[in-house]
Order: C-alpha cells, then structure tokens, then sequence
C-alpha cells in the first residue's frame, strides 16, 4: 500500500527534473537557451564554458583558473571563448600554439597574424580532474564589447 502512495510523487518528481533539463533550465547555475547560449550572467567552471561563451573580468595572465564570469554577448564583456578541446595531454603552451591559432582563424575569419585581435588560452587549475583547454580571443583595452567575435574578421 505505502509503494502505491510514493510511486506518483516520485513520477512527479521525474517529470518536474526532466522538464527542466529540456526546457534549457538549470538548477546548477548555467541558464543557457535551447541553442546553448547563455541567457544571463553566470560564474561557472572552466570545464563548463562553451565556444561563444563571452567572458567578463578575463585576466590574460591567469592561465590556470577554476571559475570565470560568463554572460551572454549582448552584455558588456572582454573576452569571447573561440576554442575548446579536452584532453590536453600535452602542454597548454603546445596546445595553445597548434590547436587555439587554427581555431582562431575558423571562428574570427581571418589569420590571427592578420588580426587586431589577440589570442589567450585558460585551463583548469593543477588538480583538476578533467585538463580541458579554453582558447580566447579579445581587444586590448576594450571591456565593453556587446557584440559576438565570430566571423568579425578583424
């Protein structure tokens, strides 16, 4: 008799979590849209940033971090993810050179020698179960950006 009491609630329960899921909502922090764009500012993990994630507060020279502020790229920002792999078994710094210069060009449209843009990269901090590597491109002096990076070729 109690099985039969408790079996709606716990469908309830798994209706209610999966409605979340597919509808794009998160309880952990990340509010992104069904296109996976992020609808609103976010501090979130390294491991979790997306390609055209565009970053707030982005510090150049702090290569291993834990947690970045993310916002959509409407919102002013400094930086924009244009790059993503996982699994780094090599250095960041080989990676950055081989695999984040090849994604620039794809993502901005133009060779990053060509380009007025500058390139950075950021990986999780030593400890970190997953060694992910996040390529990121921004405009020396300029932390107010509204608009997306990509194809801007320039």
């Amino acid at each position: 008799m109690a099985l039969k009491q408790v079996r709606p609630a716990m469908i309830a329960t798994l209706a209610l979590g999966l409605t979340l899921v597919v509808s794009g909502c998160s309880l952990f922090g990340q509010p992104r849209d069904d296109a996976g764009v992020l609808t609103a500012e976010v501090s979130i993990h390294i491991n979790n940033t997306r390609v055209g994630d565009c970053l707030v507060d982005f510090q150049e020279t702090a290569d291993e971090v834990s947690d970045v502020k993310a916002v959509p790229c409407t919102v002013p920002h400094d930086a924009e993810v244009f790059g993503r792999t996982e699994n780094v078994l090599a250095s960041a710094d080989y990676w950055a050179q081989h695999y984040c210069l090849q994604e620039f060009t794809s993502y901005v449209g133009i060779e990053w020698d060509d380009s007025i843009l500058r390139v950075s990269y950021l990986s999780p901090k030593v400890g970190d179960s997953d060694k992910v590597l996040v390529c990121v491109t921004y405009e020396k002096g300029v932390t107010d950006s509204t608009t997306s990076l990509k194809g801007a070729a320039r």
